[in-house]
């Protein structure tokens, strides 16, 4: 990179031409200005490699990481979200009467689900910490596949009730654990566009849950010669019931899923074998930056700047051990790669556990995204009966076929959604702007009985729910600092959001059909609050941000700093600046140190 600064050997000079910066050399690596490279890392002003063959080199690195990582978990995800919605589409293929579930027995069964879903995610995440996600992920998916399996046995109401209390305990696992493993793997604004892969891949499994689900009910009567599958065979009708292959397949299918994911995610970036060295040195450079960045947020003295063309960048200085002042690019990269090392050897504390539960920003984007998830829930599991609603004369077959066009624009969505907000490094706005949509749908819903426009309300439901969850997913990575509190956060976040299990599972009921207008009044009530809540949550963060720019926060520095004194393990001997400054985007939310 070009220098437009004056040097001076062993000491640190900032370069700002281009948005990039570099640290100067030390006698030790004086031959830089003959144009040799010296082998550190520099950074541009977003934390990426600024060098072009550096920047090459991470980008490759990436991309191998992305097919280890992304296809299993994105497959992983899929089966989460079938095997939790299936048994809307089983209800529709005759699940409630064989079993005998009147009244609000079915609803109940649908809402035990959570009790033991919420109750594992703050657990489930100390575990995969403990044991790694490699394992741990596939693990859980593992047993849930098996108890869909026997979910395709059970034979009563009593054992409908235990297949779906072992269900949460074991599903509720996976989607805290999946962003806590990518802020491993990644930067932090890389991190929303993997997450909306999985979500494109929630989109696409209420597509393909439908599709599949029309094949198997058509299954009906096999097995009937099986000394095993006869007994589960209602008493009017020959073989097994179709409703029950919906859960036996799918269950296997998790089953080979949960096998898949387990031979092919990696460990770490640290252990992943697929990489070069070089790709190696230069990905984990970066996950130090992006760590040593993000800890100086979380302790409250790194203002927003606004992005509107300034050039400079403050960096934050890095010290070794008995060094007075910065130091050369190479021990600079060199301590970038030490924290992103130390980052995966944090021990357990449970001082961060309690830092993360009172962390402003889980509470609000958590009763946030409780309220989407009483849309989203009862969307996913309720789809069937509200198209049963809209078209009561229609083929059992046709009406699964129809739960599937909503989801395919609400998946391309998703992933536009993701690029632009990682780009913008912004959540809050593209929240605020998606809502409505949904809020449009609903009120489609509420005031016309036309068919056609009722069955267009569910795309545009569909297109304002789904993409907004990796948005609210994101932000507790993208502004929280240490493994174990940001575990926590993102845990605690999606506790207070499963809550919304408890309400959405009973807003559609028998006695309210067909119109289901208290429904989808519910659910469109729970939008409106969903959208003042992160309307607040922006405020908060600009409202922090100012206080920042002000330096009004410079005092958590000190408490920091104690912090960083008791627990040397987690930020070893390189430490940021008090007065460190980033340049990112004001409307990006940060955490306030507590």
């Amino acid at each position: 990179m070009a220098s437009s600064s004056k040097e001076k050997v062993g000491e640190t000079i900032y370069e700002t031409k281009d948005d990039t910066y570099a640290f100067d050399r030390s006698p030790s690596t004086a031959s830089h200005n003959a144009g040799e490279s010296d082998g550190a890392v520099r950074f541009n002003a977003e934390g990426f490699p600024a060098d072009a063959e550096q920047y090459a080199v991470w980008r490759r690195g990436i991309r191998k990481l992305d097919w280890r990582a992304v296809p299993p978990l994105t497959l992983l995800w899929w089966a989460n979200f079938i095997d939790r919605s299936n048994i809307g589409n089983a209800k529709v293929a005759g699940l409630t009467a064989d079993l005998k579930l009147d009244g609000n027995k079915f609803n109940i069964a649908l809402a035990v689900f959570y009790i033991t879903y919420i109750a594992s995610e703050i657990p489930s995440n100390m575990m995969l910490r403990k044991l790694g996600a490699k394992f741990w992920l596939p693990f859980i998916v593992f047993c849930w596949g098996v108890i869909t399996v026997f979910f395709g046995i059970v034979k009563n109401y009593a054992g409908l009730i235990v297949i779906r209390l072992l269900l949460g305990l074991f599903e509720g696992g996976l989607l805290p654990g999946m962003p806590l493993y990518l802020s491993q793997l990644y930067p932090r604004y890389m991190v929303q566009v993997r997450l909306a892969y999985f979500y494109a891949g929630a989109s696409l499994s209420g597509a393909f849950g439908g599709l599949l689900a029309s094949g198997l009910i058509h299954m009906q009567g096999l097995g009937v010669q099986n000394r095993y599958l006869a007994p589960l065979k209602p008493a009017t009708q020959k073989g097994v019931a179709g409703w029950r292959w919906i859960f036996i397949i799918e269950g296997l299918l998790t089953i080979v899923i949960s096998c898949f994911a387990w031979w092919c995610l990696p460990s770490s970036v640290k252990k992943f074998g697929g990489l070069k060295e070089d790709e190696r040195e230069l990905m984990l450079a970066v996950l130090g930056r992006d760590q040593q960045n993000n800890r100086a947020k979380a302790a409250g003295v790194s203002p927003v700047l606004t992005n509107d063309g300034e050039k400079q960048v403050n960096l934050p200085p890095v010290s070794a051990p008995n060094a007075v002042g910065p130091v050369n690019a190479h021990d600079a990269s060199n301590a970038a790669v030490h924290q992103a090392m130390v980052f995966e050897e944090e021990q357990f504390e449970w001082r961060e556990v309690r830092r993360g539960l009172v962390e402003p920003q889980a509470w609000f984007t958590g009763l946030a995204y409780l309220c989407i998830c009483n849309a989203l829930y009862s969307f996913s599991l309720f789809l069937p009966t509200i198209l049963r609603g809209i078209y009561p004369n229609i083929s059992l077959t046709r009406l699964q076929l129809l739960t599937v066009p909503p989801y395919i624009p609400a998946t391309v969505l998703v992933i536009i959604i993701a690029y632009l907000a990682d780009k913008t490094r912004m959540r809050g706005p593209f929240i605020l702007a998606l809502l409505p949509l949904s809020m449009i749908g609903y009120i489609m819903l509420l005031a016309t009985n036309d068919a056609k426009v009722k069955y267009g309300a569910t795309f545009l439901i569909a297109l304002g729910l789904y993409p907004t969850a990796p948005c609210i997913l994101s932000l507790p990575i993208n502004n929280t600092s240490g493994l174990y509190k940001r575990g926590t956060v993102n845990a605690l976040q999606l506790m207070i959001a499963n809550l919304a299990g408890f309400v959405a599972t009973f807003i559609y009921q028998a006695k309210w059909a067909p119109k289901y207008i208290q429904g989808h009044s519910v659910a469109l009530g729970s939008l409106i609050l969903a959208w003042l809540f992160i309307a607040v949550n922006v405020w908060w963060c600009w409202s922090e941000n100012r206080a920042r720019e002000q330096g009004r926060r410079e005092g958590n520095w000190v408490e920091y700093q104690r912090l960083v004194d008791e627990a040397e393990w987690i930020y070893g001997p390189f430490r940021s600046s008090p007065d460190s400054r980033v340049k990112t985007d004001k409307c990006r939310p940060l955490t306030a140190f507590k």
